[in-house]
């Protein structure tokens, strides 16, 4: 946050040497972005705080921040309501299907389910392939 008023700030002092239309409307947005900034870091520590609350150990996953989290809870509307692993595997579109006219076992990914708690899985799922080294994701999580 103290980067970006920075970079506000050396942008603001750029544009203070025009004086016309438009200087005066850069200048104008520049503000604006400052305001939206103050106002986004402000919502996601609240969002920050609730998610604690209801699922304190969502964000201890690694690759899941307090929005990827609180897009999960508000999708997901209560984890206990899926009678198993699978049944929630289907509702977000990670089951695979199988192909059925084929000789042997194949599987293709779904195209159904909640496609934004799909994309919600898909972020931590991405994360953790970037940000850890292969076969720390299943060891860290005790599996």
């Amino acid at each position: 946050m103290l980067e970006l008023a920075s970079a506000y700030d050396r942008v603001e002092q750029h544009l203070a040497q025009f004086d016309r239309l438009v200087g005066r409307l850069a200048t104008n947005l520049v503000g604006h972005c400052r305001r939206l900034t103050t106002e986004i870091a402000e919502l996601t520590a609240e969002i920050s705080e609730r998610v604690e609350q209801v699922a304190p150990s969502l964000p201890a996953v690694a690759g899941c921040g307090a929005l990827t989290a609180a897009k999960i809870i508000g999708e997901t509307a209560g984890a206990d309501r899926f009678r198993s692993k699978d049944a929630f595997a289907r509702h977000n579109g990670t089951a695979p299907l199988p192909v059925r006219p084929s000789n042997r076992a194949r599987h293709r990914l779904s195209r159904t389910g909640n496609r934004q708690l799909n994309a919600a899985l898909h972020r931590i799922a991405i994360t953790q392939a970037r940000c850890r080294p292969a076969g720390t994701i299943s060891q860290a999580q005790g599996w």
